[in-house]
């Protein structure tokens, strides 16, 4: 498992033991339902937000933004596309503002190929932004598969984010996604990508 991936992967065998599951099919619904109740179990979240802000020391003071993604999907996803309007994304120097989009790929709770997109605006120069009253701003959305892999796509999606505010939610195809932020030059930014009636 990658080291920046935290927790134990809920699995049938997972839900199967807990007594309220004993003898009952198991499917994703059921995954996300105890996935969610289990988001902070073990020091997960605690590890998970030790952990980005290790990075945030590592990368110097400038404006950037914390983000941490929790799959309560009662599946794997997979990250496929991404959209780096002018943040950093390596470790090391001085961080220089964060604006940006990832999609990913998991099932909704019937089966059906979905993307989740999570989007993020944070820069670095605010006196770009001074005519609006909000400069972070989140931004979520889930489409059919696919959806996010023609480049026209984006400039779209950054106007999507530019009129949004700290946060944001979406219903789509019987799944259920969440992101937000809080306003200072470092914030945390917080997504839950999970089913519908989870």
């Amino acid at each position: 498992m990658p080291s920046n991936v935290f927790g134990t992967p809920v699995t049938d065998q997972t839900v199967q033991a807990l007594p309220e599951y004993i003898g009952k099919k198991i499917g994703r619904k059921e995954r996300a339902h105890v996935a969610l109740n289990m988001k902070n179990a073990e020091g997960k979240d605690i590890n998970a937000r030790n952990y980005v802000e290790n990075l945030k020391k590592q990368s110097g003071y400038g404006v950037s933004s914390l983000c941490l993604v929790y799959n309560a999907i009662g599946d794997t996803i997979r990250l496929v596309a991404n959209e780096d309007w002018y943040c950093k994304w390596a470790v090391g120097g001085m961080a220089t503002g964060s604006v940006a989009a990832v999609a990913y790929h998991g099932k909704s709770n019937a089966g059906n190929d979905c993307d989740w997109l999570l989007a993020w605006r944070n820069p670095w120069n605010r006196y770009l932004f001074t005519n609006t009253n909000l400069v972070v701003r989140v931004y979520t959305e889930i489409r059919k598969a696919h959806h996010y892999e023609p480049a026209g796509v984006w400039p779209i999606l950054y106007d999507l984010l530019g009129n949004s505010g700290v946060y944001s939610s979406d219903t789509r195809n019987g799944c259920f996604s969440t992101i937000s932020s809080g306003c200072f030059t470092c914030p945390t930014v917080e997504a839950l990508l999970t089913l519908e009636d989870a």
